[in-house]
Order: structure tokens, then C-alpha cells, then sequence
């Protein structure tokens, strides 16, 4: 029952991410070259701001699974692995690992 309720709440793998048309992160970078900020400090942004969003994802999930609400606590990390998918980060990025121990 636990896995088919959180299973029926996920986006199958490849599917893509939709904003006002437009793939998630083509949005963003159209949105960064519209304001004019540069390549480098609209990546910059991405990554602390999804670092943030994996270091509350984690957190919430932990409390969830303290207290015993397994699948709020599923349902906060397949919402992480979804914006993982939208923006996918290199491998080992120190960076990523950087801004999560930045924001602690």
C-alpha cells in the first residue's frame, strides 16, 4: 500500500518538467540571459538553491521518518531525485557538497 500510494504521486522516469511551455530548465536559463545575469553566477544560484533544497528535503524527510509518516517521508525524497532529474549535477560535485555544508 506504502510504495503503490507513493508510486501513483511520481513523475516516471524521463519525463520532462513543463514551466509556462517550456522544459524546466530551459525556462531558467531563458529567465537568467532575460535579466541579464551571466552564465556563471546563474549556475552559481541553481546550485545553492538546489543544495538548499536537498538539505531541507533531508531534513523534513528525517522528521517524517521520527515521526513514523513513511510516506511523507518517501514522498519528500522522490520530490529530490525529481529536481535532480531537472537539474542534474555532475558527478562527486564538490560544489553541490559545498553549499550544503554552507547553508548547515
Amino acid at each position: 500500500m506504502c510504495i503503490n500510494t507513493v508510486n501513483d504521486r511520481v513523475r516516471p522516469p524521463g519525463t520532462a518538467v513543463w514551466i509556462d511551455g517550456e522544459e524546466a530548465n530551459r525556462f531558467i536559463c531563458g529567465l537568467a540571459y532575460n535579466i541579464e545575469l551571466d552564465n556563471l553566477r546563474a549556475a552559481r544560484l541553481v546550485c545553492a538553491a538546489v543544495a538548499a533544497y536537498t538539505r531541507s528535503c533531508f531534513l523534513q524527510s528525517w522528521a517524517f521518518e521520527v515521526q513514523g509518516r513513511r510516506i511523507e517521508a518517501l514522498e519528500e525524497l522522490l520530490n529530490l531525485s525529481q529536481i535532480y532529474h531537472i537539474f542534474s549535477l555532475e558527478e562527486n560535485s564538490v560544489r553541490v557538497l559545498y553549499h550544503i555544508l554552507l547553508l548547515n
